[in-house]
């Protein structure tokens, strides 16, 4: 039941969440990823559809949802390499293992803000799931990789996007020394933990 609740940092139009998955069990709505201002509230979520194995990427504007959700995504007790993209003009994309598994074309951009709950591992939502298994090299950028960057992260092992892609946050790895350790009292639950650095969006 270890989430973490990461510190609060502005997104908004052009942007990417990287990671590596390996699920334990499905339960109902598990969340990778849950930034947003409470539930139905500006919404950035990957999870598993339902109690199955449907990925689901999406964003909210307000309470206006688009998405997409490729069938037979997530696997359990195998590490899957999961990348949602969304474009300032509104597409969609999510990938399974360097492949685009699903798209939509007229979708909408995340909107530029602040949220103030950034859940890793837990829902908005007080009556979904807590997600079981197992997370590695969450990455957010500032940017819509395309399908070539997307393949060098699945590919080099390393997360490395190459130029271009502009980097919010990334976990600990060998090309990325740690500059920045999240406080203790933003990561919530008895043993999870995570190491990383904030970079200017700008940069």
């Amino acid at each position: 039941n270890d989430y973490l609740n990461l510190p609060d940092f502005e997104i908004g139009g052009d942007f990417s969440v990287s990671m590596w998955v390996r699920y334990e069990s499905f339960n109902n709505w598990s969340r990778i990823i849950d930034f947003g201002n409470g539930a139905n509230n500006n919404n950035l979520i990957v999870a598993n559809e339902g109690g199955g194995s449907r990925g689901y990427w999406g964003v909210r504007v307000g309470n206006a949802q688009k998405r997409v959700r490729p069938a037979g995504f997530w696997q359990t007790g195998t590490w899957i390499h999961a990348v949602g993209t969304a474009t300032a003009n509104g597409v969609l994309r999510m990938y399974k293992n360097g492949v685009e598994q699903a798209s939509d074309m007229n979708a909408h951009a995340p909107s530029t803000m602040t949220r103030t709950n950034h859940y890793v591992g837990k829902s908005n939502w007080a009556n979904d799931a807590t997600f079981n298994g197992s997370l590695d090299d969450l990455r957010l950028y500032g940017t819509a990789l395309d399908a070539a960057q997307v393949g060098q992260i699945y590919n080099g092992g390393n997360g490395e996007a190459g130029a271009g892609a502009t980097d919010f946050f990334t976990t600990q790895s060998t090309q990325l020394p740690t500059v920045a350790v999240l406080d203790p009292s933003n990561v919530l639950g008895t043993s999870a933990t995570l190491r990383g650095r904030l970079v200017d969006a700008g940069a």
